[in-house]
């Protein structure tokens, strides 16, 4: 009866004095010997049964489960075979006596269950997740193992504390700070640029002739890289008034302090002055002295 793929019921004469199918159970058995020899997709064994025999439900493309007493103590060879479809072996002893019985084929990769028919006594377990790995939680059977309402629980992420810094970035050197994670302290590094500053200012003296156009030229002394800006102040502007590039408008005969001060991108700042000395040429004296004086007039 191998291969018969839409069999579904086999009823054996209750007459027959070498088989039967006891217990309505849609299969042949040797009656002698307790040996199952033919099943279909709907074959309950009996409780009884010893044996399965060589290529009982081979070819039974409709068989998705079967369930094996407890009695069983030998499977044929090829009892399964082509038989594509099943997927679960429901077996009523433990993992151990399914083991002592022996056998010689195999299941087409369907997955066995032991201790079938048993209340299952089930217990919680979470494997909670990690920052990088997923957890999982389920209930299993402590009788047969079985797992029931398995669920992935996603990892979590890293949870980051606040960067700390432990080492300074300087004129010639990156810096470094690090965080941690407040739930597996794993660590995550961080560059910091290096620090490029202004280290000096310095400006000369100057006389310069009323009228005359001059610019102040500081020398600035700063590392490579660094940004800044250059800011000029006249302690009197009655005489002289300095411009943001450094140009000098006279404004009348006298003397008058500037103060340069460069400011780079950190915010730190130095500074230096200068003395500029106004002074009127040969002609700007006599027109002084043959015109009246005016306060408004442009030679002084």
């Amino acid at each position: 009866m191998a291969y018969c793929p839409s069999l579904e019921s086999v009823t054996v004469d209750k007459d027959n004095k070498f088989y039967d199918s006891r217990n309505n159970c849609n299969a042949i058995i040797e009656t002698a010997t307790n040996t199952l020899i033919a099943g279909c997709s709907t074959t309950v064994i009996p409780e009884d049964t010893s044996s399965i025999s060589e290529g009982a439900f081979a070819g039974c493309t409709g068989l998705t489960q079967i369930i094996i007493p407890k009695s069983i103590t030998h499977i044929g060879e090829d009892v399964f075979l082509n038989c594509d479809n099943l997927k679960h072996v429901y077996y009523v002893g433990s993992a151990e006596e399914w083991a002592a019985i022996t056998k010689e084929s195999g299941f087409n990769g369907a997955e066995k269950h032991f201790n079938y028919g048993h209340e299952h006594e089930l217990r919680h377990v979470v494997n909670a997740p990690s920052c990088t790995e997923d957890g999982n939680e389920y209930d299993y059977c402590t009788i047969c193992e079985e797992v029931f309402d398995k669920k992935v629980l996603e990892k979590t992420g890293h949870t980051w504390g606040e960067w700390t810094v432990v080492r300074e970035a300087t004129s010639k050197s990156d810096g470094l700070e690090i965080r941690t994670c407040k739930n597996c302290s794993e660590k995550e590094e961080r560059k910091i640029d290096y620090v490029a500053f202004v280290r000096d200012v310095s400006v000369d003296d100057i006389t310069v002739k009323h009228k005359k156009k001059v610019k102040i030229e500081p020398k600035i002394t700063a590392d490579e890289g660094a940004e800044y800006t250059v800011k000029y102040e006249s302690s009197n502007v009655k005489v002289l008034t300095v411009d943001e590039d450094g140009n000098i408008n006279t404004v009348h005969r006298g003397t008058a302090t500037v103060t340069v001060t460069v400011t780079d991108s950190n915010g730190h700042s130095v500074s230096d002055t200068c003395e500029i000395t106004v002074k009127c040429t040969f002609w700007q004296w006599i027109v002084w002295i043959l015109l009246p004086f005016h306060p408004e007039n442009p030679v002084f």
